[in-house]
């Protein structure tokens, strides 16, 4: 028998969408800033980049630019009598980045040398609420009790002003009533899958 969805943990998956939003921009930054430091060179290694965007650009800049120089040159130094490049800025960046990264758990981005990927949407079905079969013919008369309710509020006007949802939901503690919409529906969770 397949699984039957019949809600959606969005609680629990917005907070994630919010956070990886966050870290797709601090991302976008670090790639922006990195990508003017470095100028035509680009980036060749992103998993080097975010574990340490400052020695990545440090590196890169002398291995690109200094070529000429002696091996004892400050490359720190080097890099900032070219460019303008505010590395306390990328070293912010990274640590936002590691905070995000934390807190996205198990759905955080994959990093590897040539690119990023972010995991979150290809694992959304982990928020579906899944019907516990157990619970399954109580489900189905809410679902008929509702149907029922709405019939009559619908196709038979002088029932209407008596038809409150406020009521229906007396009738069974697996409905909820939610006031803004005047709407009643089926508590998921209770009968989803633990």
């Amino acid at each position: 028998m397949e699984d039957r969805i019949i809600g959606y943990r969005d609680d629990a998956y917005d907070p994630l969408s919010k956070r990886e939003s966050a870290l797709r921009e601090a991302h976008e930054t670090l790639v922006t800033k990195t990508e003017a430091i470095q100028g035509k060179e680009g980036i060749d290694d992103y998993l080097l980049l975010i574990e340490d965007p400052v020695k990545y650009n440090i590196d890169k800049f002398f291995e690109n630019y200094g070529s000429n120089e002696p091996p004892h040159t400050n490359r720190e130094r080097f890099l900032r009598s070219k460019v303008d490049a505010n590395l306390l800025e990328l070293g912010k960046i990274k640590s936002t980045i590691n905070d995000l990264t934390k807190r996205m758990m198990k759905y955080a981005p994959t990093i590897a040398k040539d690119g990023i990927t972010y995991n979150l949407e290809s694992m959304k079905k982990d928020f579906d609420l899944i019907l516990d079969p157990a619970k399954e013919d109580e489900y189905n008369a809410l679902q008929k009790l509702l149907a029922a309710a709405l019939e009559l509020k619908e196709n038979h006007a002088e029932y209407s002003t008596m038809c409150r949802a406020v009521d229906i939901v007396s009738y069974h503690p697996g409905l909820r009533w939610e006031m803004s919409k005047n709407q009643v529906y089926i508590d998921a969770r209770r009968y989803a899958k633990k």
